[in-house]
């Protein structure tokens, strides 16, 4: 495992140059070579704009003599840091590359998630959740119980957690149910069938 920056960088520049990820793995997908790449042209420029900057420095700090001076910022000051902004902006493109590569993926599986929920409603739900229960159906909405709350303007079938600790309910005719006036509950979903 690298543990190193230089050691990071020769593994991004080896996995750059064979794309692979790693020993036995599959090749690099074409859309995430771009990242690797600049990741690896990044990582080589950066601190070589470092040491000619360095070296700039030195040459410069080392003579008395301005005409001397010059050139060594120049040549020096100047490509270093113009190959550390270049080094940067790579890193940033990477970055910006990864960042819509992983928003890509989610939209894919939204799309994905989508188009299975139209195709199969509450059963395509049950398979993205991974649950195997079967979905609830009635048969027959009107032979069902529904109560509600004695104030209460919402319809709820007899078995429903809201209602099934209180004492305060109601059985709901079946003209009160015909009239709409009560609300369904969004979570017992009385009067959905099938």
């Amino acid at each position: 495992m690298p543990t190193g920056v230089m050691d990071r960088a020769s593994d991004t520049v080896a996995r750059a140059l064979t794309w692979r990820l790693g020993k036995g793995t599959l090749p690099v997908p074409p859309e995430q070579r771009m990242p690797i790449f600049l990741t690896a042209i990044g990582a080589i420029l950066m601190p070589l704009g470092i040491i000619f900057v360095l070296l700039g420095w030195y040459g410069a700090a080392h003579t008395p003599y301005d005409f001397e001076q010059v050139p060594y910022l120049i040549s020096g000051g100047l490509l270093g840091v113009g190959l550390c902004l270049m080094g940067g902006f790579l890193f940033f493109g990477a970055w910006i590359a990864r960042v819509a590569m992983s928003t890509q993926r989610s939209a894919d599986q939204l799309a994905m998630l989508t188009e299975r929920l139209a195709r199969g409603g509450e059963t395509g739900l049950a398979a993205v959740n991974g649950e195997s229960q079967a979905p609830r159906r009635r048969a027959d909405v009107s032979s069902e119980r529904f109560v509600a709350t004695a104030s209460g303007t919402m319809l709820h079938r007899a078995d429903c957690p809201i209602v099934a600790s209180r004492d305060n309910i109601r059985e709901v005719s079946a003209k009160e149910q015909e009239k709409g006036k009560l609300k369904p509950c969004q979570i017992c979903q009385p009067l959905s069938v099938g």
